[in-house]
């Protein structure tokens, strides 16, 4: 258990934040992605760099390579990387389980 004050950044709770119309325009979206997962990640590193403990929950993709550009910005902090793997099937169940899960999802992060 953590006893000192930590914010649990999560991925799915900065991209709930964004217009809904940004989720309907594909074209746009791609175009805008790697600025919107730079935010994200950009901001989290400066709540560590301002003294904060954060817990980021996170997708890391492959494709840029998210795991890399994150360290980068962490550079000089500690950082413990913990990764969740489970199979294809076990994360369909738990989306169909979670009514804030959009069908699909689950296959297209695995």
């Amino acid at each position: 258990m953590i006893k000192e004050p930590c914010i649990h950044f999560c991925i799915d709770d900065y991209l709930g934040a964004f217009q809904d119309k940004l989720w309907q325009n594909r074209e746009m979206l791609d175009q805008e992605w790697a600025h919107i997962i730079g935010g994200f990640h950009t901001a989290a590193a400066a709540m560590t760099r301002a003294g904060n403990l954060v817990i980021v929950d996170d997708v890391l993709e492959d494709n840029p390579p998210w795991v890399e550009n994150l360290l980068e910005l962490f550079d000089g902090l500690e950082v413990v990387l913990i990764g969740v793997h489970c199979p294809l099937e076990e994360l369909e169940r738990r989306e169909r389980e979670r009514k804030d899960r959009k069908e699909g999802m689950a296959r297209l992060q695995f």
